[in-house]
């Protein structure tokens, strides 16, 4: 070696780095939130160049750049979802070991259309202390980490915005809520970080959810994602055998026969919904809505003791059995075609019961009720009994059966039983209280002038096809 930095191997001349044969590690690198993106430091060294290194939602690292000796900050573009760094020194000839790994773990990526109001939800781990939400706009804020849910909300202002947190393998609950964004843009991959993550909500107004929900823990508890028709989150939920609440209208696939803790399935209107269950299985299931076209749902729910809202409305979905087993029923929406029958006499409260072109054979009477939101048959096999009268400590909303038909004296006493019941939940949002009385287009009843009644009016069906006439009793 020479004293211009020259060495001879064999014969040939080769030249050394400044700093001697091995550049250099950089060390202590750091990432902080700007606009647009995030800024990397590290340590100053000798060394002739840094490479920087990316992996996005836990994939290969790759090179994204090279700066020059000297440079100890670069500022990357990112666009949702989780974000790891690397780097490493070079010279002509060598490279160091790369520095420590630093990272994202979650970041959404958005454009909002004015100022807006996003609602940020955590829930900590056990011996959980802090984390740090940036907000995109250059703005944080430092949240405490505890075995409750603590809502956090910031209002940003118009453009393109994003969300990137810190400690995400302390958190045990996510739930994201947003106001006025469109173009609302994440992969569920960024997620994959929370290991130990039980509880996750989506509720974006607007936007566009990306990835498969197969990397994230599989000791979820709870999982919303009511995100938009159209979206791509995908993946099959077999493997989240502790799911006790799944709600979603994404193309979600996989059999929840086996996750015995399900104890409500809700599923939007998706085409691409795929989800299968057979009902007889899940011990403790309470609530199944499921209106999307490709799923199947079915099962006996004879005996099934906690059982108390089925909601359905497309096919495949095929249930069977007696209610008259399920004390506790409360909801039942039905419009295809189920074999669900029993004597429904001994069932208390009905806040909502919807039969409509149904195999069902319902019989019984409504005389034990104590609440009676809205309870509608519409040309199926019920044969429930016409009700004389109705208790007037019976909460009534709406009351219909197109086999009922009522003279205008039994309208009449119906209409004020109905108007001195209790209040009850409004199933509308309005102020009406509604019976459909079915009179076969006879004369409109007597009694429209009794003092205790505001308003009844007579309609025919639009349609003229169906023989019963509408009556709006509207209280004061």
């Amino acid at each position: 070696q020479n004293n211009m930095g020259w060495q001879f191997i064999n014969g040939r001349p080769i030249m050394m780095s400044r700093s001697g044969w091995t550049p250099q590690i950089p060390t202590d690198l750091q990432l902080s939130v700007i606009t647009g993106g995030v800024r990397l430091t590290w340590s100053s060294a000798e060394r002739d160049y840094t490479e920087i290194w990316r992996s996005i939602g836990g994939g290969t690292y790759t090179l994204i750049t090279v700066v020059a000796a000297g440079i100890y900050t670069y500022d990357d573009t990112i666009s949702g979802g989780s974000v790891d760094y690397k780097i490493r020194g070079g010279n002509h000839y060598e490279y160091s070991s790369f520095s420590n790994i630093y990272g994202i773990p979650l970041s959404i990526l958005f454009t909002t259309n004015g100022a807006t109001a996003i609602e940020f939800e955590l829930q900590g781990t056990t011996g959980a202390t802090a984390s740090v939400i940036y907000w995109g706009d250059g703005s944080s804020t430092n949240a405490t980490l505890n075995n409750a849910i603590i809502k956090y909300t910031k209002t940003v202002s118009a453009g393109v915005k994003y969300i990137t947190v810190t400690n995400a393998a302390s958190y045990k609950g996510v739930r994201l809520g947003y106001d006025n964004i469109s173009n609302c843009e994440g992969n569920i991959s960024a997620f994959n970080s929370c290991t130990n993550l039980e509880l996750l909500g989506i509720y974006p107004s607007e936007g566009q959810w990306t990835g498969s929900i197969n990397g994230i823990n599989k000791g979820l508890i709870t999982l919303y994602l009511d995100t938009l028709a159209g979206n791509t989150i995908s993946g099959d939920v077999t493997p989240f055998t502790s799911l006790e609440t799944l709600k979603t209208n994404s193309p979600l696939t996989g059999n929840c026969s086996n996750t015995i803790p399900l104890k409500i399935l809700s599923l939007g209107t998706s085409v691409g919904i795929a989800i299968t269950c057979n009902i007889t299985l899940l011990v403790n299931i309470i609530e199944i809505d499921s209106y999307a076209p490709n799923s199947w749902i079915g099962g006996d729910l004879t005996n099934h003791l906690v059982f108390k809202h089925l909601c359905v409305g497309a096919t495949p979905n095929e249930f069977y059995g007696d209610i008259a087993t399920c004390p506790n029923w409360e909801y039942l929406d039905n419009y295809g075609d189920s074999y669900i029958h029993g004597d429904i006499s001994g069932l208390i409260h009905i806040y909502r019961f919807l039969s409509y072109n149904c195999s069902n054979a319902f019989t019984g009477s409504l005389a034990n009720l104590t609440e009676l939101g809205m309870f509608s048959v519409m040309n199926d096999l019920s044969t429930i009994t016409k009700p004389a009268r109705l208790n007037n400590n019976t909460k009534v909303g709406y009351l219909q059966h197109d086999n009922w038909n009522f003279s205008a004296a039994e309208i009449t006493t119906l209409a004020a039983d109905v108007l001195a019941s209790k209040d009850i939940a409004k199933t509308s949002g309005n102020a009406e209280r509604t019976i459909n009385f079915s009179t076969n287009g006879s004369s409109t009843p007597t009694g429209q002038g009794a003092t205790d009644i505001t308003t009844l009016r007579a309609y025919r069906s639009p349609s003229n096809n169906v023989a019963y006439s509408l009556w709006t009793i509207l209280t004061n």
